[in-house]
């Protein structure tokens, strides 16, 4: 497993903490330290499992996700998340 990879926690609690570790994750992929089906990986993983930390019940990115992880950020994300999946969000 790759370095980067493990130190991500892939189980917050709290929205905030969401958010910093899907920032770190997609610092990761910019700065080329893991790969793009990695990241699909972790922010799948997060959707999944979390999606209620993550999206709004109107189906949006949560507000405080979305101040944190700013539009370049959030940007990449939905390009990793196909159009199907935020559907069943």
């Amino acid at each position: 497993m790759n370095e980067h990879l493990q130190q991500l926690q892939l189980h917050p609690k709290h929205k905030t903490i969401l958010a910093n570790e899907i920032k770190k994750s997609i610092d990761f992929y910019r700065d080329n330290s893991i790969c793009k089906d990695e990241l699909s990986h972790i922010i799948k993983h997060y959707a999944d499992h979390y999606g209620y930390l993550l999206f709004q019940q109107d189906y949006e990115v949560n507000t405080r996700i979305k101040y944190i992880l700013g539009n370049r950020r959030l940007k990449i994300m939905f390009e990793v998340l196909e159009p199907q999946q935020l559907y069943f969000y």
